[in-house]
């Protein structure tokens, strides 16, 4: 089932096993028929920007809002990407990684705040015309069991149907997603 997930498969997966032979099970995929255009659309973009940010992840300079110089081809890779999407949102969020008081919380928050800021400035100025929504947070990204204690940049496609989006604003705590995470 996770293989299946890996390739865009979004409908329920019920495995049943009727016999076990080595690594081999029997499945069944329910509600097929039932497959929503628009998620099919979100994970697919969400996909690229993952292969993206995975190859080349998004870098700034130490403690800083600044790009590195080899970032910004990276920028308008996943601006093209982005420039595709209607009726979908994405939330740019930075994370601090492990925490160090060589600046205060308040400080260290408010460079990853400018560090989502800047991604969507960038990617307004390359022509991305999707809502975009700039996070900063002074944690690690976790990724279910997963954390990233280096600093990185999260990008996630949502669909504006889906109410993922209501009420959040800057001071809410990150998600439990952290797609196309990268560190840099």
């Amino acid at each position: 089932a996770c293989v299946m997930r890996e390739h865009g498969v979004i409908n329920e997966i019920n495995v049943v096993a009727t016999y076990v032979r080595g690594k081999q099970a029997s499945f069944r995929i329910e509600g097929f028929d039932e497959v929503d255009l628009q998620e099919e659309e979100r994970m697919r973009v969400q996909r690229q920007l993952i292969a993206l940010l995975q190859a080349t992840p998004l870098a700034f300079h130490m403690n800083s809002s600044e790009l590195l110089p080899g970032a910004q081809p990276v920028v308008k890779g996943c601006a093209e990407i982005l420039k595709g999407i209607h009726d979908m949102s994405v939330v740019v969020e930075a994370y601090s990684g492990s925490y160090t008081p060589e600046f205060s919380k308040i400080k260290m928050k408010e460079i990853m705040k400018q560090r989502a800021h800047r991604i969507v400035d960038w990617f307004r100025a390359e022509g991305v015309e999707a809502p975009l929504h700039a996070r900063g947070y002074v944690a690690p990204c976790e990724d279910g069991s997963n954390a990233s204690q280096c600093p990185c940049v999260v990008l996630t496609v949502v669909n504006n149907a889906s109410g993922e989006l209501d009420g959040l604003s800057d001071e809410d705590e990150p998600a439990n997603c952290c797609y196309g995470h990268a560190c840099c």
